[in-house]
């Protein structure tokens, strides 16, 4: 019989059966142990779906462009006046 606790990530309300706590707030499966804190077993399909998004994203994305432009010396004699003379 599953019973109601806190989830440890989140503070929702959890069912608590044997050594494994489920959040359905988080989506995720804990494991218990008796030295330590919870340890995630089985993320949820939210974690799994951003994580894929992520890793597409990266190999989607367009290479970064150089942000190394060769510098531009200024010279006053150089420029143009805004104003007409």
């Amino acid at each position: 019989m599953a019973e109601k606790v806190q989830c440890p990530n989140c503070l929702e309300p959890a069912e608590k059966s044997g050594n494994t706590i489920i959040c359905a707030a988080c989506d995720a499966t804990y494991k218990i142990t008796k030295t330590g804190a919870a340890t995630v077993a089985q993320l949820g399909r939210v974690e799994k779906l951003e994580k894929r998004v992520d890793s597409l994203e990266k190999l989607l994305s367009p290479e970064p462009a150089d942000d190394t432009e060769p510098a531009v010396e200024s010279n006053d004699d150089d420029e143009e006046d805004i104003l007409p003379r």
